[in-house]
């Protein structure tokens, strides 16, 4: 038998409050769904409390909501925006052995955007991109001489007040450089300029804890986990659609934004670019699927086909699309991999596949759930998968 466990500690920010400096720890919440992707920029939390729920402060003494500064600009209101939250769920069950055993991962760590001061009272989060949504970043042209991708927002993060996160190196992967061009900054905060970055340069952008990756790559090979799902057992439900390949008619146009220089100099002595899109279609132009690719620099259209057709293949699979819902262990992430398994033969359903998005779930009548995006298919299983499985 599964025993949800929550925890949920808030603790206080007090910048604008130098007394606010408690920290709280919740073992219970009637509501809780956390939202986690690489397409999203920002991960969620969304929280509902009941009103005459109980909580423990730092020394273990017993609070409740009543007659307490919730929120709001009265002096030391318990829940501001701004405050630093950390969520791990997990469960207490029987192991093989008959033993009692607990395991709990920690599935949020952020900071509170809004508090709904009614009954009962809701709490929404954000990941540490809520910082950078808060610091403006100076007018400057970052030339592409001296700047790559990494460089520069490395250099924007040291602007966030108290440096959080891990050191530059770690923080901006350096695995993979990343060239855009000159890039011009201007009335906008750290997170605004990942936006343009993903809008005009599909770079993307995402926190892994507290490292940043903004990268053209998503997806990175030693963070992989593989996880095993079997039908009729750990899947409680599925949205999942099994296509063939020759059912699947797909096509992209492929675009690549290329820099040229001019000859003249901007107002900070730099050589002036012009942006020149080049632009192609690969696959079936009657697809039911139309997708849009793009890419940087690529100078000749023959070459844009050749990595347009190379990536449209890896999304052209015989296999599920969809999604499907499991319970709280293991504890998934984007950038993982879902092994199915199907005890019933001929085991076509079968596969490893590249996870999207997972939105985590808990309330009191359902207990604690994954609602797992698929995306990309890897390959067949092995036997080291099926093993794993038993």
């Amino acid at each position: 038998m599964l025993v949800t466990l929550t925890r949920i500690v808030i603790e206080q920010d007090n910048t604008k409050y130098s007394a606010r400096t408690k920290k709280f720890t919740f073992n219970f919440v009637n509501q809780l769904k956390i939202v986690s992707s690489w397409a999203n920029l920002t991960d969620t939390a969304e929280l509902v409390f009941p009103k005459n729920i109980y909580f423990v402060d730092e020394g273990g003494k017993k609070v409740n909501w009543q007659g307490q500064n919730t929120i709001g600009d009265t002096l030391n209101p318990l829940l501001l925006r701004g405050d630093k939250i950390t969520i791990s769920l997990g469960y207490i069950y029987t192991d093989k052995l008959d033993n009692q055993a607990v395991q709990m991962n920690e599935e949020f760590k952020g900071y509170i955007t809004k508090v709904v001061n009614r009954i009962p009272i809701k709490i929404t989060c954000e990941d540490n991109m809520y910082l950078l949504k808060q610091v403006l970043i100076p007018n400057k042209v970052f030339s592409s001489k001296t700047y790559t991708l990494q460089k520069m927002i490395a250099e924007m993060l040291e602007l966030v007040p108290g440096k959080p996160f891990t050191n530059v190196s770690t923080t901006v992967t350096n695995n993979f450089q990343t060239n855009i061009g000159e890039f011009r900054t201007q009335g906008e905060t750290i997170a605004k300029v990942l936006e343009r970055l993903r809008k005009d340069y599909h770079v993307e952008s995402y926190f892994r804890g507290n490292e940043l990756r903004c990268s053209g790559f998503v997806y990175y090979p030693n963070d992989l986990r593989k996880h095993i799902f079997k039908f009729q057992e750990n899947i409680i439900t599925d949205n999942l659609e099994y296509r063939r390949k020759d059912d699947i008619r797909i096509g992209a146009t492929v675009i690549s934004i290329n820099e040229e220089d001019q000859q003249q100099y901007n107002e900070y002595g730099y050589v002036t670019k012009k942006q020149k899109r080049l632009e192609s279609f690969v696959g079936d132009r009657n697809g039911e699927l139309i997708k849009t690719l793009h890419f940087l620099n690529v100078k000749t259209k023959a070459e844009l086909e050749r990595l347009g057709q190379e990536q449209l293949n890896r999304q052209y699979y015989e296999g599920f699309f969809g999604t499907f819902t499991t319970f709280g262990l293991p504890s998934v992430r984007h950038g993982d991999a879902a092994v199915f398994i199907d005890p019933l033969p001929p085991n076509e359903r079968e596969g490893t596949y590249l996870i999207k998005q997972v939105e985590k779930s808990m309330n009191v009548n359902e207990g604690f759930k994954q609602t797992i995006t698929i995306d990309i298919r890897l390959d067949q299983i092995t036997e080291a998968d099926r093993q794993l499985g038993l």
